[in-house]
């Protein structure tokens, strides 16, 4: 319950409706191994999983005396 002191709070209602295809792209670092890419479709949550490529990460050692 909003007690009378408090200001009103904007409400907002965002609804997404399913109809035809749907589509969404974003650009992935060079560093992901695209090969190795999986993707895991479970109860309407789509999980991705971008493997960092080994042989693309540089690696830096700087000693410190």
């Amino acid at each position: 319950m909003v007690s009378p002191e408090a200001p009103a709070a904007p409400r907002f209602r965002h609804v997404e409706t399913n109809f035809g295809s749907f589509t969404r792209s974003f650009r992935l670092p060079d560093t992901v191994n695209v090969k190795g890419i999986s993707a895991e479709l479970t109860d309407g949550l789509l999980r991705l999983t971008l493997p960092f490529d080994v042989e693309k990460v540089t690696k830096q050692h700087i000693e410190i005396r």
